[in-house]
């Protein structure tokens, strides 16, 4: 659009609007534009990396889990006032039962997060009541008041902890210590990644392809991901730390944040690899292309009238030939890539699903139904199974119905169903199929359920266990950019060999395109043979060509010698008729003054004078004839010598620069010098300005006879750079009254003359002047004065531009 808006003040200046916006250029600029995008979106994504990665590493700085907090503070009352747990916390060795019950009735919903224990104390056990003040110590209150606080150790992670105190039977104290600590091997697998709203609130999930270290007081406290940290901070490290400080290192870009005094997080992913940055900027550029590109073609073939010519079908049909080509390799490849995924995927849900049924059946060999596994102890052993698995355990009744999960909370909060799908039940039910792999959606989100009979030792179902398994990250991070960068790929292909084949096209229809062109000159110009050194098809075409051009070049040298003959015996009838015209009246003369004088006639010596008067007009005009055919035979005597064109002009408008009533003037040029017979070039341009000088005189003469104001007359002289290259110009215009409409086709044929006087050769003699220098004259009328102009067209002199 800016180029169209500035091609505006340049139309109003040149008069015609330059074509700047062709295919090709179309092209290059959509190419800069690309380059120019790259850089801009790769500088402003680098900026927002930036600032997304700050946000992680505040994030991750935050340890404590403000959802289990909350929750602690709600069951603090609860807790306290529990008859249960106050008696069991006076019995000895009942530490488990009490973390069982509490958990169970209290933290069930974080057990998959969190481990849970228990210790008691007696009144007088000062010891194990100073090991209760030593792990509270250094503690920090989650509110006040209240019996929790919140522990931050070295490993990086927080724990927690709930001291409550009960009276016993005989009045004296019982001290409870519980403790709640993250379990260090926890990962956000199964509904955990399928789910976000399950995530703990300030929990910070990082994308798959990051990975981070967390430093306190230059230790490696916590970790994740791929990328192999150092366990203590390197001076690598250290001296990169500042504000938005990044650098490149081990194939990776590191992005260091410290969030506090002694605390470094680094979070890094790997770096772009050169196929990344390529398909990227190919993205771009085909998107760029796709927008500026058929806008300017249209526009083009539009402008330019594109005909549908046989060299532009073979070119679509190649380009098409290639497209479907290419486009068939593409989707042959990304089919394969998909139907590889899925294979994999399907060989990962089965093993993982037979996996849990495997350890699943093996906690359910003795019990006769699923109510015998509705026991702490087997919630643990389930749990045990989903923490060795990483993935979350759920088991349905026979009927269908959920029983007993790893995460209550997709569940609780009416995520999922509590009934297994029909289809599912159906397939494990009814048909008796060993494993089941429905693929289900939530929140637009897809993943797979998987579900598996589980039998006790009598060979009956006693549940169906079931587990999620989310495909769709290996998916989108292998398949879907492989998609991509075919595409691209397909796409820069086809664009170059779209060029070659193009390319081909027109070397193979240049020749014929060469006879078109030579054809089309040939009135002008004649014919020429064609170099063609292959030998195909092509080359009988042009081998008949150059015989036709040889054929047609004798042809025409016979027609040029029969019509030389035919112009001679023309030229010797009218030789004869000049020359017999003026004879007859001398003759008769003659004849007169001797009969005069055998009279003895009186008036014999004055019809002698008038009569000899006559006998020498026919002279004079017998004399003018043989010169004009004189000049006819030095035609092709005189050899060609170097001319000063310029020079030349200007000597001879001296001979002219006397009439009072006409001013002849001249624009020329330096240097412009040509071969040619000097003394017969200069007959030429007199001849044309005696003619201009002549037509303006009989024009103002005419005028003042009718009584009207006679007209200055002017004669312009111009010697310029031809419009064909290698050629000079010499134009005479006048503003007489020019060759009228019908005469304008004879005036360079011999004996034609619209003057009174005349042998009317002139022009047919300054014709084939030029002609033998290797030019050509042709007549106009002037637009700048209005009257006759002739143009000599004259060759340069080689060496001259």
């Amino acid at each position: 659009r800016l180029l169209q808006f500035l091609m505006e003040p340049l139309h109003e200046l040149a008069g015609h609007s330059p074509r700047i916006l062709t295919p090709a250029n179309t092209a290059i600029a959509a190419v800069v534009v690309a380059f120019a995008l790259f850089g801009v979106s790769a500088g402003l994504g680098f900026d927002k990396e930036h600032q997304k990665v700050q946000v992680w590493a505040n994030r991750l700085s935050v340890d404590r889990d403000l959802g289990l907090e909350l929750h602690l503070r709600s069951i603090e009352l609860a807790l306290q006032t529990d008859e249960v747990v106050a008696m069991l916390s006076t019995l000895d060795g009942a530490n488990n039962i009490l973390a069982s019950r509490i958990e169970e009735n209290y933290l069930l919903r974080y057990a998959n997060d969190y481990d849970i224990a228990v210790s008691t104390c007696a009144h007088n056990d000062w010891e194990c009541m100073q090991l209760f003040s030593k792990k509270l110590s250094g503690g920090t209150p989650i509110a006040d008041p209240t019996n929790f606080v919140c522990i931050y150790h070295n490993n990086g992670r927080s724990s927690y902890a709930g001291l409550f105190s009960y009276v016993t039977n005989d009045g004296s104290l019982t001290r409870m210590l519980i403790e709640i600590t993250s379990k260090a091997a926890r990962e956000d697998n199964g509904y955990y990644s399928i789910f976000k709203e399950l995530g703990r609130p300030g929990n910070v999930s990082l994308p798959e392809e990051y990975s981070y270290g967390k430093y306190v007081s230059g230790k490696l406290v916590s970790y994740k991901g791929t990328f192999a940290y150092p366990t203590i901070l390197t001076d690598r490290y250290k001296k990169q730390v500042g504000d938005r400080s990044s650098f490149r290192y081990d194939g990776y870009i590191h992005f260091l944040n410290e969030v506090g005094d002694d605390e470094l997080i680094v979070i890094s992913r790997p770096r772009r690899t050169i196929l990344q940055l390529i398909s990227s900027l190919l993205s771009i550029l085909a998107i760029v292309a796709l927008i500026m590109i058929p806008s300017s073609v249209t526009r083009s073939r539009r402008n330019d009238g594109v005909r549908n010519t046989f060299r532009r079908r073979i070119n679509i049909v190649l380009t098409g030939a290639i497209f479907v080509s290419l486009v068939t390799l593409a989707s042959v490849s990304i089919k394969f890539v998909f139907d590889r995924n899925r294979a994999d995927t399907n060989d990962m849900m089965s093993s993982k699903i037979s996996t849990v049924q495997t350890m699943v059946e093996s906690l359910v060999q003795d019990a006769p139904d699923y109510s015998a596994l509705m026991s702490q102890e087997f919630r643990n052993n389930l749990l045990s199974v989903a923490s060795n698995t990483r993935s979350d355990v759920t088991l349905y009744t026979p009927n269908g119905r959920v029983f007993i999960s790893t995460v209550s909370d997709v569940f609780d909060d009416n995520l999922l169903s509590t009934r297994i799908s029909d289809e599912a039940y159906n397939q494990v039910v009814n048909e008796h199929q060993r494993l089941y792999m429905s693929k289900e959606q939530f929140d637009g989100v897809e993943y797979y359920a998987l579900y598996a009979p589980v039998f006790n030792r009598e060979d009956q179902m006693v549940a169906i266990v079931s587990t999620p398994y989310s495909s769709g990250t290996s998916l989108m991070k292998e398949a879907v950019p492989h998609a991509i960068l075919m595409f691209i790929i397909v796409l820069a292909l086809l664009a170059i060999f779209a060029i070659l084949a193009t390319g081909v096209v027109n070397a193979v229809f240049s020749p014929l395109i060469e006879v078109s062109r030579k054809m089309e000159a040939a009135a002008v110009n004649g014919l020429e043979t064609i170099d063609y050194p292959h030998d195909d098809e092509i080359s009988g075409l042009i081998e008949s060509y150059n015989r036709m051009v040889h054929d047609l070049e004798i042809s025409t040298q016979k027609m040029a010698q029969n019509e030389r003959d035919m112009a001679w015996s023309e030229m010797a009838r009218q030789v004869a008729h000049e020359i017999k015209n003026p004879l007859t009246p001398m003759k008769l003369a003659i004849q007169r003054l001797i009969r005069l004088k055998q009279k003895n006639d009186p008036n014999w010596a004055t019809k002698f004078d008038d009569l000899s008067n006559v006998i020498l007009e026919q002279i004079d005009t017998l004399t003018e004839t043989a010169n004009d055919f004189s000049t006819f035979a030095k035609l092709y005597t005189e050899d060609p010598v170097e001319v000063d064109l310029g020079k030349m002009l200007q000597e001879q408008l001296l001979i002219f620069d006397n009439k009072e009533n006409i001013t002849i003037t001249y624009i020329g040029m330096p240097d412009a010098v040509i071969m040619a017979p000097r003394p017969q070039l200069i007959r030429v341009v007199v001849n044309l300005i005696t003619n201009s000088i002549q037509a303006i005189e009989i024009s103002q003469k005419e005028s003042e006879e009718r009584g009207e104001e006679v007209a200055h007359g002017m004669i312009n002289v111009l010697l310029r750079n031809s419009t064909q290259d290698g050629f000079y110009d010499i134009v005479v215009e006048d503003n007489g009254p020019g060759v009228a409409e019908e005469n304008q086709d004879k005036i360079f044929t011999p004996k034609f003359t619209t003057k009174s006087s005349g042998s009317g050769l002139g022009l047919a003699i300054s014709r084939s002047i030029i002609e033998k220098c290797g030019g050509e004259i042709s007549y106009f009328r002037s637009i700048t004065l209005g009257g006759a102009s002739f143009q000599l067209r004259l060759p340069k002199m080689d060496g001259k531009l």
